[in-house]
């Protein structure tokens, strides 16, 4: 592995400056020098991390192409990702919600049974029994 100043690097005008500002070195005698400096610091904050090894991998100009399609890939996965967690859970809930319907309408008919055959003072307690075994049920999912 090369070894090289580390960053961030720093860039003031036409001169780059290595970290705490221990170095450095002017563009001032080069094209452009201000623009230039300021591009070579910002090559090299951005590839922090990354060896030379590793960033001479991309000495043809591939960079941009493979951080592009990195970054389709990447759009890629987290919308399926996306999907298949909305997807499950989208059905977890409408699972969910069809079974309290369904155990509701199961409570409701048993009230609805209790008023109709049992006689008047016994069916009003067998209603609210029901209804807060219901409730309790409800409070549980």
């Amino acid at each position: 592995m090369t070894q090289h100043t580390p960053e961030p690097w720093l860039c003031r005008g036409d001169t780059v400056y290595f970290p705490n500002l221990a170095g450095g070195f002017s563009l001032h005698r080069c094209p452009s020098p201000e623009a230039n400096a300021s591009r070579i610091v910002a090559c090299v904050n951005a590839c922090a991390g990354m060896t030379t090894e590793e960033l001479e991998e991309f000495n043809d100009g591939s960079l941009k192409n493979w951080i592009d399609d990195a970054e389709e890939t990447l759009k890629a996965v987290c919308e399926a990702v996306e999907n298949v967690n909305y997807s499950g859970r989208c059905e977890q809930g409408i699972y969910k919600v069809k079974k309290q319907r369904d155990e509701l309408l199961d409570d409701m008919m048993r009230i609805r049974d209790a008023f109709n055959t049992l006689p008047r003072g016994r069916a009003e307690g067998q209603m609210i029994k029901i209804a807060i075994e219901a409730i309790a049920n409800g409070d549980k999912t």
